[in-house]
């Protein structure tokens, strides 16, 4: 189930974020969660008005806000919008977590023009555990 859940929410970022690129050419923070159920939610930050809508403020609101609810969903990813000097591109970084403490990181490079967008392959890494911080990871022995 955890596999299952962080590649559907993976799938789902990755989809969403590529819209908003697409229509926008940018896009804040997005993040959505796998309910108890199984149901994907976009996870709505509190967001003051008068605040400035900056990645860094709308990501530590996704998480205040995943972090309220946890105990009713079971997995959590958060895409974000960032520079990758190495490949002299931008990414699609998708930070993925489950509670029973599997945390990943996925990115996917991608080039966007006036009139397409290209996403290459992704890769993937070891995450930060965010949300469900007491909770141990697993062992691989």
């Amino acid at each position: 189930m955890t596999q299952d859940d962080l590649d559907a929410l993976a799938g789902r970022l990755v989809d969403l974020a590529t819209s908003l690129l697409a229509e926008s050419h940018e896009f804040l923070p997005v993040a959505m969660a796998v309910s108890k159920a199984g149901d994907i939610e976009v996870i709505a930050p509190n967001i003051l008005s008068d605040a400035p809508n900056t990645p860094s403020s709308v990501s530590q609101a996704n998480l205040d806000g995943i972090r309220s609810i946890r105990d009713s969903v079971r997995a959590y990813g958060e895409a974000v919008n960032v520079r990758l000097p190495t490949l002299d591109s931008d990414g699609i970084d998708i930070a993925l977590e489950h509670e029973d403490g599997t945390a990943l990181s996925v990115t996917f490079p991608y080039v966007l023009t006036q009139e397409t967008l290209e996403v290459g392959r992704p890769t993937a890494s070891s995450g930060e555990t965010r949300v469900w911080t007491s909770v141990a990871r697993p062992t691989t022995d």
